[in-house]
């Protein structure tokens, strides 16, 4: 045990990306980098799985299962130095077996789970990014401001447009789909920027 070592390891999460994947997922690549040597990388699937990664050379990897169906999945991953300091990332990911377009052909059902999924999804995040804005406001620059504000605006532009054209989530077509979809990842993607700033 390196007992004077007190710096965390490094770690990045090389794939999955915070992305919509159109085929199931069975595979992380981690990144992991440590001043001394790496000692154990480790993924959390969804809050209930751990995953021990294997470096190939290159990467840390590892497989995994994560069923059928349109989903939604949070991995994070832990980084362990001999000396026992820690890191870790995360990421958030869907997986929709069909690339989404106004002509894709969904059941009805899957389209108002999707649509309410990522309803609730939107709703979560934005009270996130509104209680970390108001810690951080003071410490941002001008163009991180200016950034954030913009992806704050397109989320609610896209959640207006499902709000003004559907009366309830119940009637939700792959279009209202869509624009919540754009509306969760652009104010996930403006929380990510709070956080990383």
């Amino acid at each position: 045990m390196v007992s004077f070592d007190t710096t965390p390891p490094e770690v990045r999460i090389v794939f999955p990306e915070n992305n919509t994947y159109s085929q199931n997922i069975t595979e992380i690549r981690v990144s992991a980098s440590d001043d001394h040597m790496i000692g154990e990388v480790k993924a959390l699937v969804d809050g209930s799985t751990w995953v021990t990664l294997e470096f190939d050379g290159e990467y840390y990897v590892g497989k995994v299962n994560l069923g059928e169906g349109h989903r939604h999945h949070v991995i994070r991953v832990y980084a362990y130095d001999i000396a026992g300091n820690s890191a870790s990332d995360a990421v958030e990911f869907t997986v929709i077996v069909q690339e989404l377009s106004e002509n894709t052909t969904l059941s009805q059902s899957s389209v108002v789970l999707l649509t309410y999924m990522y309803y609730r999804y939107y709703h979560k995040t934005l009270e996130e990014f509104y209680n970390l804005y108001n810690q951080t406001i003071d410490m941002l620059d001008n163009e991180t401001l200016n950034t954030v504000q913009t992806l704050v605006d397109q989320a609610k532009a896209e959640y207006s447009w499902v709000e003004e054209h559907y009366h309830s989530l119940l009637q939700a077509d792959i279009r209202a789909l869509i624009h919540m979809r754009k509306a969760y990842l652009y104010i996930k993607q403006a929380l990510t920027l709070l956080q990383n700033s």
